[in-house]
């Protein structure tokens, strides 16, 4: 650690875009091509985001190949590109975290689900780990969380019986939080681009904004 110069660390989870791996619960609606488009537009809004936002560095974590053609542009824009480890979502998140906060007092770990993750989100959520909160979560609607960091090293135990992609993941990781006897800071809960119906509240959010 070298003082506050190493203060904050911002990473973003994101998949390899290859066709029937990414955004698969869109195939209702769109062709598996779009699909793709669709993931790789939403990983961009969020890289966009974290661009903006203030921290000393920003990892992109990849589930894939880290030299497909479309993640050197983010290199280039001030991401770190890393391998995302083996494992379950849990076990990913847990290794990204602890291993940021070798070099970091805070991090802080977004998806590539929610384009509404923005600046003044991300300044919150460090906020609440500037303010005695051990941890803090993002909720999204669909029982989940967008976003998780944290300013100790997280045990393995806080991912136990998760659940993950399902309707519990938030209750179960608050209930393991509490058991842990870990301070969590909940955010205003988000929403994610998962189906469809997604796609076109996203559209009709981003004409609200533009």
């Amino acid at each position: 650690m070298q003082g506050s110069e190493r203060r904050r660390l911002i990473i973003q989870f994101a998949k390899e875009p290859v066709e029937g791996k990414v955004k698969t619960r869109l195939l209702g609606g769109f062709k598996p091509a779009e699909t793709v488009d669709l993931h790789c537009e939403l990983v961009s809004v969020t890289a966009e985001a974290l661009l903006s936002s203030e921290a000393e560095a920003r990892q992109l974590h990849i589930a894939g190949n880290l030299e497909h053609p479309f993640l050197a542009p983010f290199e280039t824009q001030g991401f770190t590109l890393i391998q995302q480890v083996e494992g379950d979502l849990g076990q990913k998140m847990l290794a990204a975290l602890n291993k940021g906060l070798e070099e970091f007092e805070q991090v802080i770990l977004v998806g590539s689900d929610c384009p509404a993750i923005s600046p003044v989100i991300i300044e919150n959520a460090f906020s609440a780990l500037d303010n005695e909160c051990h941890l803090v979560l993002n909720p999204a609607e669909d029982g989940g969380y967008v976003l998780i960091g944290c300013n100790h090293r997280l045990p393995d135990a806080l991912f136990d019986q998760v659940n993950w992609g399902t309707k519990t993941v938030l209750s179960e990781t608050l209930s393991n939080a509490a058991s842990l006897g870990l301070q969590v800071g909940l955010l205003p809960e988000l929403w994610d681009v998962d189906y469809p119906e997604d796609v076109s509240r996203w559209r009709r959010w981003q004409e609200k904004i533009a």
